[in-house]
């Protein structure tokens, strides 16, 4: 009975391998057909300003939220910026300005990562989400006068013409590989890194593989390494904690977001061993009621800096803040 059971979980495994392999020759072939006319037909939309796009093969999980925040913050000392996004999964449409404070502004409206470049830029920075980048850099430039515009996950957005793409990279994805969707996380093949202008490798928590980096290297394209610096832990309040303050408290893990394996490696790095761990989809929420019965049982419940928007009046909630840290970054920023 149980060779039995086990032969039929097998065989719906490798049905759904299958069927998820079929889907993504689908999707190449789009892809194939979407190269061509980009390269043939397509006339690409220019605004009159220097247009430095920051994108990614994968869905998600590379670090470009962190990144844009940083290289926003250096290229302010000398351009007038704003960064265009999407709004990826937010409530409403059409254009949303982010700038200056805004209190009745909420994640939900602008969708998570939006609002946390707005409110971890102080609101200095101009964030203006909408679908279409040409009509919402036409909005920021004749707003607030900028001459640079950070297009935040922008390597498939073609219709825009950059100056420079900035492709954010895994080293665990170069490492053991990846598949189109639907059968693995790629949106594109490694090939399409011929598209960009830089290539950051984004080591996250790990040692450099020079493997990765030697591979990254044969595209004959600038190569900077990134990693993760954790700063601090705090709370919605701005409560800050130092980062091995958590040692000894009974700690819960809640986040969502794209690679929470990195997450959790940069915690335990710091010394604090989670006794729960609660993973959901990205960019979604977890219910208040099972929220409160979360910080019932725990001391504190450590979540990214994403998530803690989402959470407001959650005092024992404590966000990771991290930065980036870009070897030759002035080499970087001499490029852009």
């Amino acid at each position: 009975m149980f060779s039995l059971a086990f032969e039929l979980h097998m065989l719906k495994n490798i049905q759904l391998l299958m069927l998820k392999a079929f889907f993504s020759n689908i999707y190449r072939l789009s892809l194939n057909i979407w190269y061509f006319y980009d390269e043939n037909f397509r006339v690409k939309d220019v605004l009159p300003a220097k247009v430095i796009s920051i994108g990614n093969l994968t869905v998600g999980g590379t670090g470009k939220t962190p990144l844009t925040i940083h290289l926003a913050q250096k290229l302010s000392e000398n351009y007038r910026l704003a960064i265009l996004t999407r709004g990826y999964k937010r409530k409403g449409s059409g254009i949303l300005l982010l700038h200056d404070s805004q209190p009745l502004i909420t994640w939900k409206s602008t969708g998570d990562e939006p609002y946390l470049m707005w409110k971890k830029l102080g609101g200095e920075i101009p964030v203006v989400i909408g679908k279409n980048r040409y009509e919402t850099g036409k909005l920021a430039i004749k707003q607030f006068n900028v001459n640079m515009l950070l297009l935040d996950d922008g390597f498939q957005y073609l219709p825009l013409k950059r100056d420079v793409d900035i492709l954010c990279i895994n080293q665990e994805t170069i490492i053991k590989g990846d598949y189109l969707l639907p059968r693995g996380k790629l949106r594109e093949d490694f090939s399409a890194i011929r598209r960009a202008h830089i290539i950051i490798l984004n080591l996250k928590g790990e040692p450099l593989n020079r493997k990765s980096l030697e591979y990254l290297e044969t595209w004959k394209k600038p190569v900077f390494v990134m990693k993760y610096k954790p700063i601090r832990f705090y709370n919605f309040e701005g409560q800050q904690f130092s980062l091995t303050s958590l040692k000894g408290f009974d700690v819960a893990v809640l986040t969502g977001i794209a690679d929470p394996q990195s997450f959790l490696t940069i915690i335990r790095n710091l010394g604090v061993d989670p006794k729960e761990t609660i993973l959901i989809k990205d960019h979604d929420a977890y219910p208040l009621t099972k929220l409160r019965y979360l910080t019932q049982k725990y001391d504190y419940i450590i979540t990214t800096e994403k998530d803690l928007i989402k959470y407001p009046i959650q005092k024992k909630m404590l966000a990771l803040e991290i930065d980036v840290e870009i070897e030759n970054e002035k080499e970087l920023l001499k490029l852009l």
